[in-house]
C-alpha cells in the first residue's frame, strides 16, 4: 500500500467511475485499474463491485475510506502546518524575556515590527522568564529568541540590544536616603536584598561585587522580578541594587548612583540557538532586530 494508491482509492470512490476519476488525477484508466487491484490484492479484501458502467464501493471499500479521508486529511493538514512554518511572514515567533523589558522594550519592538503591513499575520508568543529559566525553554525548542543577560552559554548566540544603569536602592527612611551616591565598598557587610541566584541580575550584580572584593550580607533572595525587589526594599532597611527600569520610580523607595559608572550598566541581550537554524519568522524577527538597534558593544 502507498499514498498514491490511497489517493486514487479516494477518487474512485467520491466519482465511483474509473473513467472520471482518472480524468480528476490526469492519468489512466489502466493506472487505475492496475492500483486498486494491487491495493485490492494487499489488503485481501474486494474494496468496489460493478453496477452498469458505474461502480459501487462494497461494505469493506465504505470501512476503509472512511480510514483513508482521515489519513490524507491529515496528511494535507501537515503539509498546510509546513507551508505555514516555511512562510517568513506567518506563523508565531515565541519569545520568553526578563520581567525589566516587559513594559516598554518588548511591546515597542513588536509594534514596530508590525509597522510593515507584511509582518502583520505573524503571531507573537510572550513569555515573561529570568534568564536562566529562558535559557532552558530555548534549549528545549519552547521558544524560538529570547532576551536577557548574557550567560556565555556555549550553544547560543548572542546580540546586544538594550541597556540598563544599575543603581543602589533604600527605603525613604534608611539613613543613606538622602544621598545621591555611593561606592560600592560601603555596601560591604550591609544587609542586602538580592535576586533570586537563577536571575540574570543577579549574575551581573555578583560578578560587580567579585570585582570589588565586596561582600554584603544577603538577607533575602527575592523573586525574580524587579518590582519585588523594589518593594522589599522600600520595606526592610536593607539595601539593593537594581535596574532603573520604567516603573521603579513608583515605589517609595530612593535610588543613588554607584560609582564605578562603567561597571554599573547591565546590557540585555537576545539570543538563540545556534545549532540549528530558526524557522523563517523568528529568524527574519531576529534579523530587524538586528538592523533596528545598532549593537551596542
Amino acid at each position: 500500500m502507498n499514498l498514491q494508491q490511497l489517493y486514487y482509492f479516494r477518487a474512485i470512490a467520491q466519482n465511483e467511475n474509473y473513467s472520471r476519476a482518472a480524468e480528476q488525477l490526469l492519468v489512466s484508466q489502466s493506472s487505475l485499474s492496475h492500483a486498486m487491484a494491487e491495493l485490492e490484492l494487499d489488503l485481501k479484501v474486494p474494496l468496489f463491485y460493478k453496477i452498469g458502467r458505474n461502480i459501487r464501493l462494497t461494505e469493506y471499500g465504505r470501512c476503509f475510506l472512511a480510514y483513508v479521508e482521515r489519513a490524507i486529511n491529515e496528511l494535507e493538514n501537515g503539509r498546510s502546518a509546513l507551508e505555514l512554518m516555511a512562510n517568513p511572514e506567518q506563523g508565531t515567533i515565541r519569545l520568553t524575556f526578563v520581567n525589566s523589558l516587559s513594559n516598554h522594550f518588548i511591546p515597542d519592538l513588536i509594534q514596530k515590527y508590525y509597522r510593515d503591513p507584511v509582518n502583520r499575520s505573524v503571531h507573537f508568543s510572550l513569555s515573561e522568564h529570568h534568564t536562566f529559566d529562558g535559557i532552558h525553554l530555548l534549549l528545549q525548542k519552547e521558544c524560538d529568541i529570547g532576551f536577557g543577560t548574557k550567560t556565555d552559554h556555549p550553544d547560543l548566540d548572542y546580540y546586544p540590544v538594550y541597556q540598563e544603569r544599575l543603581v543602589a536602592a533604600v527605603s525613604s527612611s534608611h539613613p543613606w536616603a538622602s544621598r545621591s551616591h555611593i561606592s560600592l565598598k560601603e555596601l560591604n557587610g550591609q544587609d542586602f536584598i538580592a535576586y533570586n541566584p537563577k536571575c540574570g541580575t543577579r549574575l551581573s550584580i555578583d560578578q560587580l561585587f567579585q570585582k570589588g572584593h565586596v561582600h554584603p550580607k544577603i538577607v533575602l533572595d527575592a523573586p525574580i522580578t524587579d518590582s519585588m525587589v523594589a518593594s522589599f526594599t522600600e520595606s526592610s532597611m536593607a539595601v539593593s541594587i537594581l535596574p532603573r527600569t520604567y516603573g521603579i520610580d513608583k515605589f517609595n523607595i530612593h535610588m543613588m548612583e554607584l560609582d564605578d559608572i562603567d561597571s554599573t550598566i547591565r546590557t540585555v541581550y537576545m539570543y538563540w540557538y545556534r545549532k540549528t537554524p530558526l524557522l523563517p519568522a523568528a529568524g527574519k524577527f531576529r534579523d530587524f532586530v538586528m538592523e533596528s538597534i545598532p549593537s551596542l558593544v
